[in-house]
């Protein structure tokens, strides 16, 4: 499988399960978005880029700070999360706010176009991290700065056990389908996970000719006052929500209740906490 086929697959795969995804990775990436656009320092009439917008959450948290003579544009190569987003747009009545089909990698739009590009968890969705990191500079007005997030070189212990159980209840014999899609899953995280190493990511941003780069960790935290509802969390949209639905009832039973098995001893009185840690760059032009 190629570049291009992976990216095709994995598109899909968002653009089928939109609605469901907003819904539930809003809990997750919204507190994380609040915390992107603060870190941007985003100004009143700023004209602000929102790369892997999915359904905009990021977008709309940078409208709040543009005002009314600013203008956002989020861009994204899944059509069913831009839908979603659009429609978001359309409730809220918001005039300068924009959403667009287009790839990060290689974006239709003027050079020196904006003050702020941005990207909340969307640089770990591209195959070209770097040439990502190239488009964001050459659409950046002189002085303006790129700001954006992902996973950092740690794995969550909630995950590490969360994964070991997964391994083992996975469908032996998935569909071409699900068999395309983890390949393009793993295509994907070879092309960027390097660049969880903050070192790595900064020596990217200055191949791309940013100056006065910055990195840091942060360690948010989720609390879900049930294991059940950290599960449903984690098995909807994308792979996992593909790779369920091929498994059979037994076999679907049989994995949660290993699951919470498995969780429920890392559960507090208040609930699963859950501890992330999250890389966070910015840079100036």
């Amino acid at each position: 499988m190629n570049v291009e086929e992976a990216e095709k697959v994995l598109t899909e795969i968002f653009d089928d399960s939109a609605e469901t995804y907003d819904c539930c990775e809003t809990q997750v990436f919204e507190p994380l978005a609040e915390e992107l656009v603060r870190r941007a320092e985003i100004k009143e009439g700023s004209r602000v880029l929102d790369l892997g917008t999915g359904t905009g959450i990021a977008a709309f948290k940078a409208l709040e700070k543009v005002g009314p003579d600013g203008y956002v544009l989020g861009i994204d190569v899944a059509a069913g999360l831009l839908a979603v987003a659009e429609e978001k747009a359309k409730r809220k009545d918001a005039e300068n706010i924009e959403f667009k089909r287009m790839s990060m990698s290689s974006m239709d739009l003027s050079a020196d176009s904006f003050d702020r590009v941005i990207g909340n968890f969307s640089l770990c969705c591209s195959f070209y991290y770097e040439r990502a990191l190239g488009e964001a500079h050459r659409v950046l007005k002189p002085g303006g700065r790129l700001t954006y997030s992902h996973d950092g070189p740690s794995q969550n212990p909630l995950d590490t056990v969360f994964d070991a159980v997964y391994s083992k209840h996975k469908v032996k014999e998935p569909s071409e389908r699900l068999g395309q899609t983890r390949e393009a899953d793993s295509l994907q995280a070879t092309h960027w996970s390097r660049f969880k190493d903050p070192f790595a990511a900064l020596d990217a941003l200055e191949a791309a000719g940013f100056r006065e780069r910055e990195a840091s960790i942060s360690y948010p935290q989720w609390i879900f006052h049930e294991v059940e509802a950290y599960l449903d969390y984690r098995f909807t949209g994308g792979l996992s929500e593909l790779e369920l639905s091929e498994m059979g009832p037994r076999q679907r039973d049989k994995l949660r209740k290993r699951l919470i098995e498995s969780l429920n001893p890392l559960s507090s009185k208040d609930g699963l906490v859950v501890r992330q840690e999250i890389l966070h760059l910015s840079c100036q032009k």
